[in-house]
C-alpha cells in the first residue's frame, strides 16, 4: 500500500500579507515626502527696482499736479468768460426789452392813428354819399317829374340789373394802351381812365335806384360774376338784393373788379334771364362788340373761324364780331321780352360797328343808348 504524502506542513503566503507590505511601503514613501517638503523661500525684492518704481510714481504725480493746475487756470478763465457772457446777454436783453417796449408803443400809436384815419374815412364816405344823394334829389326835382335824368337815361324804381363789361378792352380806347395796361401792376390797371369811367357809371346807376328796391349787379368778361365775385354758371342763379342806404359796400365791390379776358355778352344775358321775377330794366356798360358767342360754337357764326387750340390766339374779323352780337340780340329778344335794355357805350377805336349793334339791342327792347363824354359822370 502506497504511502500517503503529508502536505499539512507546507507554508503558503496569502494576499493579505502582500497588502500589509504595500501599505507599509506607501507609508514610508509618504513620510519621506512630508519630511522633504519645507517652507517656501520668500523672494526679497531688489532695492533698485523699488527706487525706479518710486521715481516713476513721483513723475506721474508731478504730471497730474501740473495738469490739475492747468485745468484750474482754464476753469477760472472759462468761468470769467461765462460770467462776462451772462453779463453781456443780460445787458442785451435789457436793451431788447427797452426796444420792444418802444416798438410796442409805436405800434399802438400807429393802430390808434389808423383807427382815427378809418373813422375819418368812414365819416368822409358817409358825408360824400349824403352830399351825392342830396345832389341826386335836387337833380330829380329839376328833371321832368323826377323820372328822367339830364342824360336822358331813366332809372327804374325796382328790379334794376347793372351789367359791367370787365373784359381787357375796358382799360383804354386804343389797342396800344390796352396792351400796356395788361402788363402793368394792379394799381395802374385800376386807375386806367376808361376803367374808372366804367366803374363810376355803374355807381352812378346804382345811386339812382331807390333805397330798399331790388337790384342785381354782375360783371362779365369770358364768364359772368355776381357782385361778390361768385362765378355764375348755368347751375348758379343770380338773385335780387335790397339796396341799402349806404352805398359804400357796393362801391367797394365794384372797385375790386379787374378787367381780364374776352367778352361774352350772351352768357351774361343768360344769367339775367334766370332772375325771378324778371327785371324791369337792364343797364349794360360796355365798350365794343362781344368776342365769345356763349356756348354756341364759333364756327357757326358767320365769318368766324373755328375755336383755336388752347394757348393760341385767333383774329376775329368785324363781320365775325357782328355775327356774335346779332346772336346775342336774338337771344335777348327771345328770353327778355318786354325788358328794356339801356346801354352806356364807351367807344373803342376800330370798332365802329359797336354803336350800330348796341343801338339795335337797345332799340329792339325799348331802351336807350348813351355814349357819354370823357370823365362822365364826375364832370
Amino acid at each position: 500500500m502506497a504511502r500517503q504524502r503529508n502536505t499539512s506542513s507546507v507554508v503558503t503566503f496569502g494576499l493579505s500579507f502582500l497588502d500589509v507590505l504595500c501599505c507599509g511601503l506607501g507609508a514610508a514613501v509618504l513620510l519621506l515626502l512630508i519630511l522633504k517638503r519645507g517652507p517656501a523661500d520668500d523672494s526679497i525684492p531688489d532695492d533698485g527696482l523699488l527706487q525706479s518704481t518710486i521715481d516713476e510714481l513721483a513723475v506721474e504725480v508731478a504730471t497730474k499736479v501740473e495738469t490739475k493746475t492747468e485745468l484750474e487756470v482754464q476753469v477760472g478763465i472759462t468761468r470769467d468768460e461765462v460770467t462776462q457772457t451772462i453779463t453781456d446777454m443780460t445787458e442785451a436783453t435789457n436793451v431788447q426789452s427797452d426796444e420792444r417796449e418802444r416798438l410796442l408803443s409805436a405800434v399802438q400809436q400807429v393802430n390808434e392813428d389808423r383807427s382815427e384815419l378809418d373813422g375819418a374815412q368812414k365819416r368822409y364816405a358817409q358825408a360824400k354819399a349824403e352830399l351825392e344823394q342830396k345832389r341826386i334829389d335836387a337833380e330829380a326835382k329839376k328833371s321832368q317829374s323826377g323820372k328822367r335824368q339830364v342824360t336822358g337815361l331813366f332809372i327804374r324804381k325796382d328790379k334794376v340789373v347793372i351789367m359791367l363789361d370787365a373784359s381787357a378792352s375796358m382799360f383804354s380806347d386804343n389797342l396800344v394802351d390796352i396792351i400796356r395796361y395788361r402788363v402793368s401792376s394792379p394799381s395802374v390797371q385800376m386807375n386806367a381812365p376808361k376803367w374808372v369811367t366804367a366803374r363810376e357809371a355803374a355807381k352812378w346807376a346804382y345811386r339812382r335806384i331807390p333805397d330798399g328796391a331790388d337790384y342785381a349787379f354782375l360783371s362779365y368778361s369770358e364768364k359772368p360774376k355776381s357782385e361778390d365775385g361768385t362765378l355764375l354758371t348755368t347751375s348758379t342763379k343770380l338773385s335780387w338784393s335790397k339796396k341799402p342806404q349806404n352805398v359804400v359796400p357796393f362801391n367797394q365791390n365794384v372797385d375790386q373788379v379787374s378787367p381780364l379776358g374776352p367778352t361774352d355778352l350772351k352768357s351774361a344775358l343768360g344769367a339775367v334771364r334766370r332772375l325771378v321775377p324778371k327785371p324791369n330794366q337792364v343797364i349794360v356798360i360796355t365798350d365794343g362788340l362781344p368776342t365769345v358767342p356763349g356756348n354756341t360754337p364759333l364756327l357757326r357764326m358767320g365769318g368766324c373761324p373755328n375755336f383755336p387750340k388752347k394757348g393760341t390766339t385767333v383774329y376775329l374779323s368785324p363781320r365775325c364780331r357782328m355775327s356774335i352780337m346779332n346772336d346775342a340780340r336774338r337771344f335777348a329778344r327771345a328770353t327778355l321780352q318786354g325788358v328794356p335794355i339801356d346801354v352806356i357805350l364807351l367807344p373803342l377805336e376800330g370798332d365802329s360797328r359797336a354803336v350800330h349793334g348796341y343801338w339795335l339791342l337797345s332799340a329792339e327792347s325799348g331802351g336807350r343808348l348813351l355814349s357819354p363824354a370823357s370823365g362822365w359822370p364826375n364832370t
